[in-house]
């Protein structure tokens, strides 16, 4: 007597129902009170893609005061951080000025607003830094760290 079903539909069968069954359990969408978490501090905002990262926790990524945006929260519901990009024509007056006068020649690669529970809001710009040393045609990347009110706060060198 054959079997019902071949060696090669039985395993295709377990393939399915096992990729399935992975595919629900890693699910990026986060359970209604993290998006009610969201909802509540940004309300209206639509087209939002939920991604789970490594801790865990849900990271939210949307365009937010016409840039693009993204918010982590705990499994809880708990909000964690916000990051929201910008425009070089959206730099407040104050960081302009600041960065005109001590940086005249560094080159914009990124702006963001970034906050989370413990740090108040702070504007984060990141520029390029050539060296002018003939024998070294590296650039060095800044970022340097701004109060809501532009006021400067610190500066590292980073990666980028």
């Amino acid at each position: 007597m054959s079997a019902p079903f071949s060696k090669s539909a039985v395993l295709a069968i377990l393939t399915l129902v096992t990729t399935s069954w992975i595919a629900s359990a890693t699910s990026d969408n986060p359970d209604p009170k993290i998006q009610a978490a969201f909802e509540k501090r940004f309300p209206g905002v639509k087209n939002v893609h939920w991604e789970q990262n490594a801790a865990k926790d849900f990271v939210a990524w949307f365009y937010f005061q016409e840039g693009e945006a993204e918010a982590s929260f705990s499994k809880s519901g708990s909000w964690k951080y916000t990051k929201i990009e910008f425009l070089p024509d959206a730099i407040p007056e104050p960081i302009e000025d600041y960065l005109n006068e001590d940086y005249p020649d560094g080159v914009f690669m990124e702006a963001h607003t970034y906050e989370d529970p413990r740090t108040p809001l702070r504007y984060v710009i990141i520029l390029g830094l050539e060296d002018n040393e003939e024998s070294n045609d590296d650039t060095t990347y800044i970022q340097l760290d701004f109060d809501k009110d532009g006021k400067y706060l610190s500066l590292m060198e980073v990666s980028y």
